[in-house]
């Protein structure tokens, strides 16, 4: 038998027999001619690999004559008998089956070597690469140190990470903080000693939670919320002061252990009575335990009797009524978050069950961000996923006994489908502009949208859209009553789009009435409506209800 029969020979048995294969395990040791093939061991995988995961692919009878090639993880390099072939995932034409060495490279793990024998009907292959680690210990004198890395704190040592430079901080409350920078090598122990000096106790920074309080409404804006940070152990005593410079509260500190310190005020003398309306002082001063030194730093805060945070509806993704945004706006560092879950009337074969959340945040005086996540589950369709992102800018505020406040917002909606039952908000880009009017507790709201889609929206039968940009009008408006404890109003919505050269109705026309009740002392809102769906043969209903919480 010559020499390309033998090797003929042994693959044919091989492939019989089944002893060949991709996965861990090792083949005889054969000779072709003078050249001994050595035996290979293919390696077993890393003991603490990153992640592991399958093989990307299943055999493909259409791809037999391709590897495909994945990593965990990805983006390594591939040399294929020392051939650069590319990055992970790739696929790689071979034509012959045989013995072929890899090399998978990447930088901060492991090099991978590796020979195996390709076989046409087994075409995939996963490599798990280790990263390349050393060990970092920080010695210190002092106890409950903190060690932080990457922004991340490290509580125990001596502490495993891939080899590299970092930048190690050590902090401990009343020492003067410490960086290092430190080289991690693999299979090495890198020791850093960090001795800290002590520091005095300062002040360092002071803020307040609004810059407005109302200490007539018993919830989260009828108190003040005073944040300091200090460099380490000392006493401190707060004192206020009118705009005539007179002090009107005054309260001692106990020992600081921690750097950020928080005091709550509910606004009063410290005679008990309340504030009156008006721009006060807040003055912070500590005083260091070891040196008597002592260090001060104050704000300024207005006390205003006519000031009340409002409860909005946001499931539409601008706050505000349910159909219709308000130009009120969040004061800065105030957060509102909100679960809101709907169904039909009557409850049908069909269920649908619209569930949505929102978050929105006071940023500015006059700007705040919103944004929301909701799903329609269906018995009948498939579930739609949506979100909605979106900002909003009031830039009028005016008047006294009649109020006049007037705003601007953009949002980003985005759907699974074209638009869902409950929402009114197809797809798309949105600008509004809402405008109210307030008497006392009652208040209207008008607000005119614009919207921009490359979605069709859904319209009557006699409304046919080609493809293409879209835009749509929305005409919304509200009337409601707040009181600061109860909420309650009605708002619709209606909507047109062009066809040809003019706007015709979108249906169906929303109408909803809403009514949200607010626990007394404290965050807490409880939120009930109704709506009503109008189309052109018929109506429907939806009924919901909404908890949420705001601070």
């Amino acid at each position: 038998m010559n020499h390309i029969s033998k090797t003929a020979a042994f693959t044919v048995m091989c492939l019989c027999s089944g002893l060949i294969v991709t996965g861990c395990m090792t083949t005889p040791s054969l000779k072709q001619g003078q050249q001994e093939i050595p035996e290979i061991v293919y390696p077993a995988p890393p003991a603490f690999p990153d992640e592991v995961k399958p093989a990307a692919t299943e055999y493909d009878p259409e791809k037999k004559d391709y590897l495909v090639i994945t990593s965990s993880p990805p983006d390594a390099q591939i040399f294929l008998d020392d051939r650069f072939a590319g990055t992970t995932p790739l696929e790689l034409r071979i034509p012959d089956a045989g013995f072929y060495t890899l090399r998978c490279v990447k930088p901060g793990y492991k090099e991978v070597n590796e020979t195996f024998y390709f076989l046409k009907n087994e075409n995939s292959r996963h490599i798990i690469l280790e990263k390349v680690t050393g060990t970092l210990e920080v010695i210190t004198t002092l106890q409950e140190v903190q060690v932080i890395i990457n922004n991340q704190i490290i509580t125990e040592m001596p502490v495993l990470l891939p080899a590299g430079r970092y930048s190690a901080r050590v902090v401990k409350f009343g020492y003067e903080p410490k960086t290092v920078q430190v080289t991690i090598r693999e299979n090495e122990v890198t020791v850093v000693k960090a001795d800290l000096d002590p520091t005095p106790c300062t002040i360092t920074a002071i803020s307040v939670s609004r810059t407005r309080v109302n200490p007539a409404t018993k919830n989260t804006e009828g108190l003040l919320f005073v944040h300091f940070m200090v460099t380490g152990p000392g006493t401190g005593r707060i004192a206020v002061f009118d705009n005539q410079g007179k002090q009107v509260f005054a309260v001692p500190l106990n020992m600081f252990s921690l750097p950020h310190q928080v005091y709550g005020w509910d606004l009063k003398a410290s005679d008990g009575s309340v504030c009156e309306d008006g721009d006060y002082r807040i003055v912070v001063s500590v005083s260091d335990t070891d040196s008597g030194k002592t260090s001060s730093a104050d704000i300024y805060f207005t006390i205003d009797s006519s000031f009340f945070v409002s409860v909005r509806q946001s499931v539409q993704g601008v706050p505000g009524l349910l159909y219709g945004a308000t130009p009120d706006i969040l004061p800065p560092f105030s957060m509102q978050l909100d679960t809101n879950i709907f169904t039909e009337l009557p409850v049908n074969t069909d269920l649908q069950i619209p569930v949505m959340i929102g978050y929105t945040a006071g940023i500015f005086d006059n700007f705040e961000v919103h944004g929301s996540a909701g799903t329609s589950a269906s018995t009948a369709e498939d579930i739609n996923i949506s979100t909605s992102v979106a900002a909003k800018y009031r830039w009028l505020d005016i008047g006294d006994a009649l109020k006049m406040q007037a705003g601007v917002f953009s949002r980003l909606t985005l759907y699974s489908a074209a638009n869902t039952m409950l929402s009114g908000n197809p797809t798309g880009f949105s600008i509004g502009a809402p405008l109210s009017f307030s008497l006392g507790d009652f208040s209207i709201v008008i607000d005119p949208e614009g919207i921009f889609s490359m979605t069709p929206f859904p319209c009557s039968a006699d409304v046919s859209l080609s493809q293409g940009y879209y835009f749509g009008v929305f005409a919304k408006a509200g009337l409601y009553f707040d009181n600061r404890i109860i909420r309650t109003g009605v708002s619709g919505s209606m909507f047109f789009t062009q066809d040809n050269d003019q706007f015709l109705p979108v249906y169906p026309i929303h109408a909803a009435y809403e009514i949200t009740f607010l626990f007394p002392g404290s965050g807490f809102f409880l939120t009930g409506n109704i709506i009503s769906q109008f189309t052109e043969s018929d109506m429907q209903f939806v009924t919901g209800i909404r908890l949420g919480l705001f601070w």
